[in-house]
């Protein structure tokens, strides 16, 4: 989703990861595995400022630290960009050629 697509009223964004991108964030993570990873959101924009209000859910398998039995575990969070505290879009970078001339 283009970050200057977003307005003042809220947009949906549902997102899942599938099975390989699940697979190498297992690897990575050191976990046995993902089985589910997704989310939802509603995006706002005002200004510079964007705000998401959503929940993640996740179901993982990692293992146990002391008998290296499977352990399954699901997680769903739930979060909002509190008042003030909004995630800015990173600045847009210069060209090098930008930057140059105006040296």
């Amino acid at each position: 989703m283009r970050v200057d697509t977003l307005g003042t009223f809220p947009r949906a964004l549902s997102i899942g990861a599938n099975e390989e991108e699940r697979a190498a964030l297992a690897r990575r993570f050191g976990l046995i595995g993902i089985e589910q990873l997704s989310a939802e959101a509603a995006l706002t924009r005002s200004g510079d400022e964007i705000r998401a209000v959503g929940t993640l859910f996740a179901a993982v398998t990692q293992s146990c630290v002391a008998t290296d039995l499977p352990v399954p575990q699901t997680v769903e969070e739930s979060s909002k960009s509190p008042s003030g505290r909004s995630r800015r879009p990173p600045p847009r970078r210069r060209s090098s050629s930008a930057r140059a001339s105006s040296t």
